[in-house]
């Protein structure tokens, strides 16, 4: 049974009333007067076992009375939770796929956790599921979030992360990538054509790139820390050159995981805030991939060994 879309008052529920609220413009659901075992809200329409109130895919919200006033989406509490599981995924996607688990969960978790989401690609839409996990790693709660719509990922220049630090480059930015492949051209002696010979399966871009490094200040008129802009330039440095891989990740959408592959460079045209820093990059993995994401430490989820299910 659906309701008509509007926000809702107690005078709009009434005794033995089994079925769905339809979640579209929803902004407050209130009930009273009446003995509840949960409310039960999906985005499907489907019913809902009245026996058994179970998380599904499309589920948005259940909340458990336990006998008292006092229902609630989580029931648990930072003393509880041991691990929570991020899933994401794409709105033409059926199901959420684990990407990434927050570990040693504190007291913050009750004054308000944040989780950022490092893996994502400029111009897409997601959508986010949360399962909460007791210490011994049964599932304990689950919130479905959404990033999407009129607020898809969108950002200037590229972010370069090494799993710990990340850094933004959006001033001056250039630009220039090569996709590599390895081929052996063969002209024969009575042949107008030559034949082209692939000699391995490598397949991988090469990338340069060229940026200023100026701090964001708020303090400063021009929003930039101009004055210390060498000191930071030599932070970024030391970071490119710490010999981790980076995940970068650039405004067309198109993220890589890279390796620096040579010198980095400073170039000044004789005005000391106009120094640009250029370096090569060299892909050595798949960013798409979990697993590949995992190894080289941008997520702490393992599809090896924590085999998540989709849900």
């Amino acid at each position: 049974m659906w309701l008509p879309s509007k926000t809702y008052y107690t005078e709009d529920v009434y005794s033995g009333y089994t079925g769905l609220i339809k979640p579209e413009k929803i902004t407050r659901i209130k009930i009273n007067s009446g003995v509840y075992d949960y409310l039960a809200v999906n985005n499907s329409g489907n019913d809902i076992n009245v026996d058994s109130a179970e998380w599904q895919n499309d589920t948005v919200l259940i909340a458990l009375f336990n006998g008292n006033l006092k229902a609630g989406q989580i029931t648990f509490d930072y003393d509880t939770v041991g691990q929570i599981i991020i899933y994401r995924k794409k709105p033409n996607e059926v199901r959420y796929t684990p990407i990434d688990i927050v570990e040693n969960v504190n007291k913050s978790l009750t004054e308000g956790y944040t989780y950022i989401d490092r893996t994502v690609q400029s111009r897409q839409e997601y959508e986010y599921a949360i399962i909460f996990k007791d210490k011994n790693g049964a599932d304990i709660g689950l919130i479905t979030a959404m990033w999407n719509g009129s607020n898809k990922v969108k950002f200037d220049g590229y972010y370069i992360y090494d799993g710990e630090t990340e850094y933004h480059g959006d001033i001056n930015v250039g630009l220039s990538d090569t996709r590599n492949v390895r081929r052996n051209v063969v002209e024969p002696l009575y042949s107008k054509y030559p034949y082209v010979i692939q000699t391995s399966a490598t397949n991988y871009t090469t990338f340069e790139i060229q940026t200023q490094y100026i701090e964001k200040n708020n303090e400063h008129i021009s929003g930039l820390d101009l004055e210390h802009q060498a000191l930071f330039r030599e932070q970024v440095i030391d970071f490119l050159t710490n010999g981790k891989a980076k995940l970068f990740r650039n405004n067309d959408g198109r993220n890589k995981i890279v390796v620096l592959s040579d010198s980095v460079s400073n170039t000044s045209d004789g005005y000391i805030n106009a120094v640009s820093s250029s370096y090569p990059m060299v892909e050595i993995a798949d960013a798409y991939n979990q697993q590949d994401l995992y190894d080289y430490g941008f997520t702490k989820y393992n599809p090896m060994t924590d085999k998540e299910d989709v849900i």
